[in-house]
């Protein structure tokens, strides 16, 4: 491990985890955490953890899957002296084939929580022995010699250690084949109704007992059962598996075997920190599962559980979720008021510092906040395009409810930027918590938060997950009606032939923009110009070539524009010019630069025959009290000028 043989006291594990669904397994990492506490205690080593979260399987719609998976890919790996993955709840093997990938290729020590993955170590429970416990427990004690096997996913680990203990039983005990059978499906209760109705269709005898690869199958067996007439234990057996709350107090209460997702996390760090270590580790690693033998499967409530204590629980749960809840509603207010990503910025950092939490960054792609930034995104990151949105940290002894904070620190500054800020609090034993932001595939960046006391809190922190991402989806689709109006704006402003302004932005463009030149103090020179002759050119060499010849006159004015201004087409071949000069002299050479090079070719190699185009212009400069104060006093007197220029024209042929 680069840090420990360095001599420092400190290392860095990256936490790669997918989101069962919209819940989040906080269990993990509360585990890991106690690990690396006793690590710090025994060795001095101090071990930061940055966890990489994201809910993959939440949504039905690939896309917005897509983006959160885009996670996985944010962390340079080889950069952490170790790596603790959870892939159990990857659906797409896709998707888990390239984090098992990556992981291999960062060529830093790695630990798998519950799933088998060639070339990392591995960490869990010993289900496979627990099973084997409870299938010799119905078959010794209760006499059971016909089975049924209700399975969770059928490539799950977990799940197939338990039916391979299925398997094995059935052999050691001479099971017949019509004696036993099994099915496949999800964690979920519906794959246990899917199993009784499975049983009854096959019009076989019931099974003396199914055993359920976990507590929330048991559950479904045991209603479906019951809507069929069937009881339990006495017409059929059910053990579950994973002793949840619902396996202990359910009536029946369910056999089950123990999982501690807290004692596996603190396996997976022990393991893990050895192996860093360069010591001799084993490639499974198990922590012991205890079975519960309850009324489900005939035996005696187990007496361990206290169920006043557990309505009490409820209770008092009920007012946790309901403070949660109210903060909830509160950042989901906040979230519905955001027009801007600044305002979004503000609201998030803010309810973040309120749930409790040491800091938090938000960082965007910048291309999602550059002026008209309606552009595609990525789908995947782009470090170079990463920057500070904003954030905040808390300082040392501030109180968690203390909800002032500045959400402008370190903004604008690049990721690399932020990465080196966070290098400087090495040895903290923090825990950073990274969830993606993005609009569906597109990735948008990510929010980075220090310390989240809230995890452990707040179960559905999901909600709050899903809450941004949707407030970011209508902030950008905001900003895209805002632009798609400025082009259509722009299309209505502007002349389709000759592409300058056309009369119609005199009012809401032109005619403010030359009120500010004169509040600002600039003199303004005011032109109006109209070609000479052009009713006798358009009739002898036709309206196409009349077009090139009113585009070359609107190209020639727009060009010649020394600095601010705007060239509109008034009417027919009359055009108006409005820009700011230093004095009369320098419209002048304006008005000379524009006659002189009209006099050129009209259209260049399009036009064929050379052919001069002359124009008449009158121009003014403002201010003049004697003119007026508006700008149609000064656009009217161009135009008397421009009369008299074309009248002087005319005179000498």
């Amino acid at each position: 491990m680069k840090s420990l043989e360095s001599g420092e006291s400190t290392c860095r594990v990256a936490l790669l985890f997918d989101g069962w669904r919209r819940l989040i397994t906080a269990a993990w990492t509360d585990g890991i955490r106690e690990e690396c506490e006793k690590i710090q205690k025994k060795t001095g080593t101090s071990v930061d953890l940055v966890q990489y979260q994201c809910w993959g399987n939440a949504s039905l719609n690939r896309a917005f899957n897509q983006g959160e998976y885009a996670v996985f890919d944010l962390p340079d790996l080889s950069s952490f002296d170790g790596i603790i993955v959870d892939v159990t709840n990857i659906v797409d093997e896709k998707v888990r084939d390239e984090v098992i990938d990556r992981i291999r290729k960062s060529g830093v020590p790695a630990v798998s929580l519950c799933f088998d993955v060639p070339g990392l170590l591995y960490a869990g429970v010993d289900g496979r022995s627990a099973e084997r416990t409870i299938l010799e427990h119905l078959y010794t004690v209760h006499g059971c010699r016909s089975f049924f096997f209700a399975g969770g996913p059928k490539d799950n680990y977990e799940n197939l250690e338990r039916f391979r203990a299925f398997e094995e039983c059935m052999e050691k005990h001479q099971v017949p084949e019509d004696k036993q059978g099994f099915c496949f499906g999800t964690y979920e209760a519906e794959s246990g109704t899917d199993a009784v109705q499975k049983i009854l269709a096959s019009e076989s005898p019931l099974p003396d007992a199914i055993v359920c690869a976990n507590d929330n199958i048991a559950v479904g067996v045991i209603l479906e059962a019951q809507k069929h007439g069937i009881r339990v234990p006495e017409d059929v057996k059910v053990t579950g598996f994973d002793c949840l709350d619902k396996a202990m107090y359910f009536d029946p209460q369910i056999t089950s075997a123990e999982l501690s997702r807290e004692k596996i996390g603190s396996l997976a760090m022990r393991v893990l920190y050895r192996k860093m270590q360069k010591e001799a580790v084993e490639k499974y690693s198990y922590v012991d599962s205890v079975c519960h033998f309850a009324e489900s499967c005939g035996c005696p409530n187990t007496g361990t559980v206290s169920y006043r204590s557990y309505l009490k629980d409820t209770i008092l749960y009920g007012i946790k979720s309901g403070k949660a809840d109210d903060k909830q509603a509160l950042f989901e207010s906040g979230l519905m008021e955001c027009q801007t990503f600044e305002e979004l910025r503000d609201c998030v950092l803010t309810k973040l510092s309120d749930l409790g939490c040491d800091g938090a960054f938000l960082v965007l792609d910048e291309r999602l906040t550059e002026k008209g930034g309606s552009k595609e995104l990525p789908d995947v990151f782009e470090h170079a395009h990463l920057r500070v949105l904003g954030g905040f940290e808390k300082e040392a002894g501030q109180e968690t409810k203390d909800r002032a904070v500045n959400s402008g620190f370190l903004a604008g500054a690049s990721e690399e930027e932020l990465l080196e800020y966070l290098r400087g609090k090495a040895g903290t034993g923090y825990l950073i918590f990274v969830t993606p932001l993005h609009l569906k595939e597109q990735v948008a960046g990510y929010l980075l938060t220090i310390n989240p006391r809230f995890l452990l809190e707040y179960e559905y922190i999901y909600r709050i997950h899903e809450h941004v991402l949707n407030t970011l989806q209508e902030i950008r689709d905001h900003q895209r009606i805002v632009e798609s109006m400025h082009k259509m704006k722009a299309l209505y402003e502007r002349d389709r032939l000759t592409g300058v302004y056309q009369r119609a932005a005199l009012k809401d463009r032109i005619e403010p923009a030359f009120s500010q030149m004169l509040a600002d103090g600039s003199k303004v020179g005011v032109c109006f110009a109209d070609a000479d002759l052009f009713k006798e050119m358009n009739d002898t060499r036709g309206h196409e070539f009349g077009d090139r010849v009113l585009r070359r006159i609107a190209h020639v004015m727009d060009e010649n524009l020394p600095g601010t201004g705007y060239v509109c087409r008034y009417g027919g071949d009359e055009f108006l010019a409005i820009l700011e000069v230093t004095d009369g002299k320098s419209l002048a050479a304006y008005r000379d630069r524009v006659e002189n090079e009209l006099l050129s070719d009209v259209t260049g190699e399009e036009a064929g025959d050379p052919v001069p185009v002359r124009i008449s212009m009158g121009m003014v400069l403002a201010p003049n009290p004697e003119i007026g104060t508006r700008l149609d006093d000064f656009i009217n007197a161009a135009d008397r000028q421009m009369y008299t220029v074309k009248a002087h024209h005319h005179t000498r042929g």
